[in-house]
């Protein structure tokens, strides 16, 4: 299978588990000041001139996390035969969460890894992060090494 295909496919299901994630933590109040898919709304909508819609957030969440990380774990991947894909899934993790610590927060005006909102808002997305990029590495490395490597 193709590595990028094999990538995408992979963050699919690793932003589905992460969708699930995300849902539940809403549902049952887990740090409700700290709502990813409002913060990606807003940033769409003061930054890219988006909808401020639910909608638009989820969008996003879905292109980032599908698209984003799918052709960067491929990129990662190399055309070297995959070992380790777990590692990398979890290493994409740690940069995608540092980035949003670094950057997204701060643009959504919650500072520097969300500290704003409390310290358990930066852990709380840590542990996302990593069951997101250990599904996706997980995934990714079956796909690719089950189908035979690259072509």
């Amino acid at each position: 299978m193709n590595k990028v295909l094999a990538g995408v496919i992979a963050a699919f299901a690793a932003t589905a588990v992460l969708s699930l994630l995300l849902v539940l933590k809403q549902a049952i109040g887990l740090l409700p000041q700290l709502e990813f898919i409002a913060m990606l709304t807003g940033l769409a909508r003061n930054y890219l001139s988006l909808p401020a819609t639910t909608g638009t957030g989820w969008l996003l969440h879905w292109l980032i996390g599908s698209a984003g990380y799918g052709v960067a774990i491929a990129v990662i991947a190399g055309d070297r035969p995959v070992r380790g894909a777990l590692l990398k899934g979890l290493l994409l993790g740690f940069v995608g969460w540092l980035a949003m610590m670094l950057v997204l927060t701060v643009l959504a005006g919650q500072g520097l890894f969300a500290l704003e909102v409390g310290l358990a808002a930066p852990l709380l997305a840590l542990a996302l992060h990593l069951i997101f990029g250990a599904v996706l590495g997980a995934v990714f490395g079956l796909l690719v090494n089950r189908t035979g490597g690259p072509r």
